[in-house]
């Protein structure tokens, strides 16, 4: 095993102590390459800066939930699920266990380049709604292009230099509407999507008789 059992133990002990959520933190991953090694600590700290709410970075799914948890993940009516997000999610206590993963005794990854940026696709898509907001920076980013163009078109004028320019500001105006377009169809999609999920709008940790 990779994960090496006896970490078990000391989630169990976080448990005890009144944790929730328990997660092993890999302090190192032995057997893996450079690229693998640096690739997946970029997109543990994107994911997490993409996301609205705290996500551990350095983690798998080798953790110890409370019953409260698990119960709380499972009722969820969702289909497509990507536990790293929906334990943070839901809240409660969180404490991490840190440990060095082994390097694999026998066999291979069965998850090749490909899989595994639909794995980080589905994660992000998931997760947060940040992509959509990214387009609004284009649709800016298009709008200061054609005001720009529009502005050099103007100072231009005097100097009979106003074809390139004038081309320039007519299409970033043209790109920045196209672009907050769909900016603003995605804003539409991701609220259905998120009412389609049906989560709850709080959870409730503990019940007191």
């Amino acid at each position: 095993l990779q994960d090496p059992p006896e970490v078990i133990l000391e989630m169990v002990a976080k448990w005890r102590t009144g944790i929730d959520v328990a997660y092993g933190r890999r302090k190192s991953r032995d057997g893996e390459s450079i690229f693998k090694l640096v690739s997946a600590s970029i997109f543990y700290r994107f994911f997490a800066a993409m996301i609205p709410y705290p996500v551990p970075v350095d983690t798998g799914d080798f953790k110890l939930c409370d019953r409260a948890v698990v119960d709380t993940v499972c009722a969820l009516p969702e289909k497509r699920r990507y536990l790293r997000s929906l334990v943070p999610w839901a809240g409660f206590h969180h404490s991490p266990v840190d440990y060095d993963r082994d390097a694999r005794t026998a066999g291979e990854t069965k998850y090749s380049i490909f899989k595994l940026l639909s794995l980080a696709a589905d994660a992000l898509l998931l997760s947060s709604d940040k992509p959509v907001r990214i387009i609004w920076l284009l649709a800016i980013l298009f709008a200061f292009i054609g005001a720009s163009g529009l502005a050099f078109s103007l100072t231009s004028s005097t100097q009979g230099q106003t074809g390139v320019s004038a081309i320039i500001a007519i299409l970033g105006f043209f790109s920045a509407a196209q672009t907050a377009s769909i900016a603003i169809i995605g804003e539409y999609v991701v609220r259905c999507y998120r009412e389609a999920q049906g989560r709850p709008p709080f959870i409730i940790r503990r019940k007191i008789n």
